[in-house]
């Protein structure tokens, strides 16, 4: 140990290092307390999730929902293009909103995964200009349902 610290402890009177630990003692209880909140807020945000796509599953559009997620599930980086393709040929402008946002959200969560995994950039989004990447192609066919929900 530092001789200095040792030092210091030695001549620290007794009611000053009291508090030090006591000082110490609640930090150590604060960010105990912090870790469970987290740990519990956390695990109530995965439920949620899940109850969430649960409710879309068992909705009307749960049969498109699931496609979607088969195609997500085989997803690769060479097969974005196909999902692109999916997604277009799907029909997704009579789906409801909620579940277009979830379809979007999976798809785009899925795609990040894929791309960190493969040791890329989370996103790849084209520079205005710039021809479009697949992922973003991807955004665009989601998009264009938006729009048609929102003019029908």
């Amino acid at each position: 140990m530092n001789p200095f610290l040792e030092l210091a402890e030695r001549q620290t009177p007794a009611p000053v290092a009291a508090r030090l630990r006591a000082v110490e003692k609640r930090r150590a209880n604060r960010l105990h307390e912090h870790h469970d909140e987290e740990r519990a807020l956390s695990f109530l945000y995965r439920q949620w999730r899940k109850q969430e796509l649960d409710d879309a599953l068992a909705s009307d559009d749960g049969d498109k929902l699931r496609d979607l997620i088969e195609q997500l599930d085989a997803l690769t980086l060479e097969t974005i293009p196909q999902l692109t393709a999916f997604v277009r040929a799907s029909g997704w402008h009579t789906a409801a909103a909620t579940t277009l946002f979830m379809a979007r959200r999976l798809a785009s969560e899925s795609i990040i995964r894929l791309r960190e995994k493969n040791s890329l950039a989370p996103f790849d989004d084209p520079v205005p200009g710039a021809p479009a990447t697949p992922e973003w192609e991807l955004h665009t066919a989601f998009a264009e349902h938006e729009e048609s929900n929102d003019n029908g």
